[in-house]
Protein backbone atom coordinates (compact mmCIF):
# COMPACT_ATOMS: atom_id res chain seq x y z
CA UNK A 1 0.00 0.00 0.00
CA UNK A 2 2.60 2.19 1.03
CA UNK A 3 4.23 1.86 -2.67
CA UNK A 4 1.22 2.74 -4.13
CA UNK A 5 0.98 5.77 -2.05
CA UNK A 6 4.17 6.60 -3.19
CA UNK A 7 3.72 5.62 -7.23
CA UNK A 8 1.00 8.43 -6.53
CA UNK A 9 2.34 11.06 -5.17
CA UNK A 10 4.81 10.62 -7.95
CA UNK A 11 2.47 11.25 -10.19
CA UNK A 12 0.19 14.01 -9.03
CA UNK A 13 1.65 17.62 -9.51
CA UNK A 14 0.67 19.84 -6.38
CA UNK A 15 -2.61 20.93 -8.23
CA UNK A 16 -4.29 17.28 -8.62
CA UNK A 17 -2.70 16.91 -5.31
CA UNK A 18 -5.16 19.96 -4.14
CA UNK A 19 -7.40 18.77 -5.76
CA UNK A 20 -7.86 15.33 -4.43
CA UNK A 21 -7.65 16.81 -0.83
CA UNK A 22 -10.31 19.05 -1.35
CA UNK A 23 -12.61 16.56 -2.62
CA UNK A 24 -12.09 14.05 0.12
CA UNK A 25 -12.51 16.97 2.19
CA UNK A 26 -15.88 18.12 0.54
CA UNK A 27 -17.27 14.86 0.49
CA UNK A 28 -16.50 14.51 4.44
CA UNK A 29 -18.27 17.42 5.16
CA UNK A 30 -21.17 16.37 2.52
CA UNK A 31 -21.67 13.61 5.39
CA UNK A 32 -21.54 15.10 8.64
CA UNK A 33 -23.77 17.44 7.26
CA UNK A 34 -26.55 15.57 5.66
CA UNK A 35 -26.01 13.39 9.19
CA UNK A 36 -27.30 16.01 11.08
CA UNK A 37 -30.65 17.03 9.25
CA UNK A 38 -33.65 15.47 11.10
CA UNK A 39 -37.66 16.00 10.62
CA UNK A 40 -40.33 15.90 12.65
CA UNK A 41 -41.49 13.03 10.40
CA UNK A 42 -37.96 11.33 10.49
CA UNK A 43 -35.45 11.26 12.62
CA UNK A 44 -32.98 9.96 10.29
CA UNK A 45 -33.95 11.64 6.98
CA UNK A 46 -30.18 13.03 6.13
CA UNK A 47 -28.60 9.55 6.91
CA UNK A 48 -31.45 8.40 4.30
CA UNK A 49 -30.25 11.38 1.77
CA UNK A 50 -26.82 9.57 2.39
CA UNK A 51 -28.12 6.82 0.98
CA UNK A 52 -29.59 8.00 -2.14
CA UNK A 53 -27.51 10.36 -3.11
CA UNK A 54 -23.89 10.56 -3.94
CA UNK A 55 -21.48 13.68 -5.11
CA UNK A 56 -20.72 14.05 -8.68
CA UNK A 57 -18.45 17.20 -9.28
CA UNK A 58 -17.65 21.00 -7.66
CA UNK A 59 -17.59 23.10 -10.76
CA UNK A 60 -18.37 26.91 -11.49
CA UNK A 61 -19.17 27.11 -7.71
CA UNK A 62 -21.75 24.43 -8.45
CA UNK A 63 -22.08 20.97 -6.44
CA UNK A 64 -23.91 18.78 -8.86
CA UNK A 65 -25.60 15.80 -6.81
CA UNK A 66 -26.90 12.22 -8.14
CA UNK A 67 -29.88 11.02 -6.87
CA UNK A 68 -31.48 7.35 -7.42
CA UNK A 69 -35.20 9.14 -7.27
CA UNK A 70 -36.29 12.32 -8.36
CA UNK A 71 -38.54 12.72 -4.76
CA UNK A 72 -34.58 12.67 -3.43
CA UNK A 73 -34.31 16.33 -5.33
CA UNK A 74 -37.01 17.78 -3.80
CA UNK A 75 -36.09 16.65 -0.30
CA UNK A 76 -32.22 18.17 -1.24
CA UNK A 77 -33.85 21.02 -1.78
CA UNK A 78 -36.14 21.42 1.15
CA UNK A 79 -32.94 21.49 2.73
CA UNK A 80 -30.40 23.21 0.57
CA UNK A 81 -30.07 26.34 2.31
CA UNK A 82 -29.03 23.99 5.69
CA UNK A 83 -26.65 22.04 3.23
CA UNK A 84 -25.29 24.94 1.95
CA UNK A 85 -24.35 26.79 5.05
CA UNK A 86 -22.91 23.49 7.11
CA UNK A 87 -20.59 23.13 3.74
CA UNK A 88 -19.31 26.51 4.01
CA UNK A 89 -19.09 27.06 7.91
CA UNK A 90 -16.70 23.63 7.73
CA UNK A 91 -15.43 24.55 4.70
CA UNK A 92 -14.82 28.38 4.62
CA UNK A 93 -12.43 28.30 1.70
CA UNK A 94 -14.65 26.42 -0.80
CA UNK A 95 -16.58 27.94 -2.85
CA UNK A 96 -20.49 26.71 -3.53
CA UNK A 97 -23.13 28.52 -4.77
CA UNK A 98 -25.88 26.46 -5.56
CA UNK A 99 -26.19 22.52 -6.22
CA UNK A 100 -27.46 20.78 -9.46
CA UNK A 101 -28.84 17.43 -9.44
CA UNK A 102 -29.23 14.47 -11.83
CA UNK A 103 -31.07 11.38 -11.80
CA UNK A 104 -28.91 8.33 -11.88
CA UNK A 105 -27.98 7.57 -15.70
CA UNK A 106 -29.14 10.85 -16.61
CA UNK A 107 -27.06 14.12 -17.57
CA UNK A 108 -26.83 16.77 -15.23
CA UNK A 109 -29.29 19.58 -15.25
CA UNK A 110 -28.86 22.62 -12.82
CA UNK A 111 -32.05 23.63 -11.16
CA UNK A 112 -32.32 27.15 -10.26
CA UNK A 113 -34.71 27.47 -7.26
CA UNK A 114 -33.88 30.93 -7.22
CA UNK A 115 -36.96 33.52 -6.70
CA UNK A 116 -37.56 36.43 -8.98
CA UNK A 117 -36.44 38.43 -6.25
CA UNK A 118 -33.02 36.40 -5.53
CA UNK A 119 -32.68 36.39 -9.20
CA UNK A 120 -32.52 40.56 -9.39
CA UNK A 121 -30.75 40.85 -6.26
CA UNK A 122 -28.01 38.36 -7.58
CA UNK A 123 -27.69 40.60 -11.11
CA UNK A 124 -28.31 43.86 -9.35
CA UNK A 125 -25.59 43.30 -6.89
CA UNK A 126 -23.71 41.54 -10.13
CA UNK A 127 -23.94 44.38 -12.00
CA UNK A 128 -22.52 46.83 -8.97
CA UNK A 129 -19.51 44.98 -8.86
CA UNK A 130 -19.07 45.41 -12.60
CA UNK A 131 -19.71 49.16 -12.54
CA UNK A 132 -17.06 49.44 -9.23
CA UNK A 133 -14.35 47.79 -11.22
CA UNK A 134 -15.17 49.77 -13.97
CA UNK A 135 -15.24 52.90 -11.96
CA UNK A 136 -11.79 52.01 -10.14
CA UNK A 137 -10.40 51.74 -13.75
CA UNK A 138 -11.09 54.65 -14.88
CA UNK A 139 -9.79 56.28 -11.59
CA UNK A 140 -6.62 54.33 -12.25
CA UNK A 141 -6.13 55.26 -15.31
CA UNK A 142 -6.39 52.30 -17.11
CA UNK A 143 -8.22 53.25 -20.03
CA UNK A 144 -7.64 55.35 -22.33
CA UNK A 145 -10.04 58.77 -22.01
CA UNK A 146 -10.92 59.20 -25.26
CA UNK A 147 -11.00 55.20 -25.76
CA UNK A 148 -14.73 53.56 -25.58
CA UNK A 149 -14.21 49.72 -24.41
CA UNK A 150 -15.63 47.83 -26.82
CA UNK A 151 -15.64 48.77 -30.40
CA UNK A 152 -12.96 50.58 -31.01
CA UNK A 153 -14.00 51.98 -34.53
CA UNK A 154 -17.22 53.04 -35.94
CA UNK A 155 -18.61 51.39 -38.64
CA UNK A 156 -18.21 52.74 -42.38
CA UNK A 157 -21.70 53.55 -43.07
CA UNK A 158 -21.30 55.65 -39.23
CA UNK A 159 -18.28 57.01 -40.60
CA UNK A 160 -19.43 57.90 -43.90
CA UNK A 161 -22.53 59.79 -42.37
CA UNK A 162 -20.61 61.68 -40.04
CA UNK A 163 -18.35 63.04 -43.00
CA UNK A 164 -21.57 64.08 -45.28
CA UNK A 165 -22.54 65.83 -42.15
CA UNK A 166 -19.12 67.44 -41.41
CA UNK A 167 -18.57 68.30 -45.25
CA UNK A 168 -22.18 69.81 -45.16
CA UNK A 169 -21.84 72.22 -42.65
CA UNK A 170 -17.95 73.17 -43.71
CA UNK A 171 -19.79 73.69 -47.33
CA UNK A 172 -23.16 75.65 -45.43
CA UNK A 173 -20.54 77.57 -43.66
CA UNK A 174 -18.63 78.98 -46.06
CA UNK A 175 -21.90 79.96 -47.99
CA UNK A 176 -22.80 81.95 -45.68
CA UNK A 177 -19.32 84.29 -45.40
Amino acid sequence: MNNINQYLEKILDDKNREIINNSAKVLTVWEKVLEKIKSPVNPNEGIKLLEHTRIIELKNNILTVEVDHPGWIELLNLHKKFILKGIKMNLPDVEIETMAYTLKGNKAEYIDNRTQEEKQRDVFIETKKRLLREEKNIKNNVYDKNEIKGNKTLPEELVKVFKEIENSMLTNSSNKC
